[in-house]
C-alpha cells in the first residue's frame, strides 16, 4: 500500500564523528549504472587520488545553480542496515577505482524508515515509493518523473465535485504512479556495488 503524505519530516542527520565508510557494507538502491561515459570519467579522477569532497563538487558543478551538489547520502534504517540513497555512481566509481571505502569528507548519513520509503510525497519530489528491501530503482527513470510533473502541472477545476486543482492533479498523479511500478523500479536481484554489471569500453 502506497500513502500519498502531504507533508513529511525531514530525515535526522547523524552527527556522530563520521569515518572510513566500508562500500561492502552498503546496500544499493538502483539496479546498474545511468552515464557510462561519466562513470569511465568518475573512476580516472579517483584513480589520480581524487575525493568527492564539498571543494570538488563545488568546483565540478555542472547544475544550473549556486548550490553545491550534497555528499554521498546514506540511509541508515531501523534495522541498521545502511544503504546508498543518493551518490551511487560516485560511490561504484570509487569501488571500480580500487578504494574499499569512502571517506569521512565523502558522506552523510541519515536516519529514514522503511515505511518513509513507501510514501508518494509530492512536496518533497518523492514520486518513486519503493520498498528497499525487496525492490531497487532503475538506473534511469527521468521520464517517469517528467510524466509525473506534467500531470501536477496541469490539473482543471473539477466544478462537479468541488476538487480543487492540485488535490485533483495529486490524485491522478498518484494513480498514475501505482498504475506504472514498472517505469521506475523493479524486483530486487542485486544488492552490493560488486554485483552491478559493467564492461569498460
Amino acid at each position: 500500500m502506497f500513502i500519498v503524505m502531504q507533508i513529511h519530516a525531514s530525515p535526522l542527520i547523524n552527527t556522530e564523528q563520521p569515518t572510513l565508510l566500508p562500500i561492502d557494507s552498503l546496500f544499493i538502491m538502483q539496479n546498474g549504472i545511468r552515464d557510462a561515459d561519466q562513470i569511465v570519467k568518475m573512476i580516472e579522477f579517483v584513480k589520480s587520488g581524487g575525493i568527492f569532497n564539498e571543494t570538488t563538487l563545488r568546483a565540478n558543478n555542472n547544475r544550473q545553480s549556486s548550490v553545491t551538489p550534497p555528499l554521498v547520502k546514506i540511509t541508515r534504517f531501523e534495522d541498521g542496515l545502511l544503504a546508498v540513497h543518493d551518490g551511487f555512481h560516485r560511490t561504484f566509481s570509487v569501488w571500480y577505482a580500487g578504494r574499499q571505502f569512502l571517506l569521512p569528507e565523502e558522506y552523510q548519513i541519515e536516519d529514514w524508515t522503511y515505511a518513509a520509503y513507501l510514501e508518494i510525497n509530492f512536496r518533497n519530489g518523492w514520486y518513486t515509493p519503493f520498498d528497499p528491501r525487496t525492490e531497487v530503482r532503475l538506473p534511469d527513470f527521468g521520464n517517469f518523473k517528467k510524466q509525473v510533473r506534467k500531470i501536477l502541472d496541469t490539473g482543471e477545476m473539477d466544478m462537479l465535485n468541488l476538487i480543487m486543482p492540485d488535490q485533483l492533479c495529486e490524485e491522478k498523479a498518484t494513480k498514475f504512479i501505482i498504475e506504472h511500478p514498472e517505469l521506475y523500479k523493479m524486483t530486487r536481484k542485486i544488492w552490493k556495488i560488486n554485483e552491478v554489471q559493467y564492461i569498460p569500453e
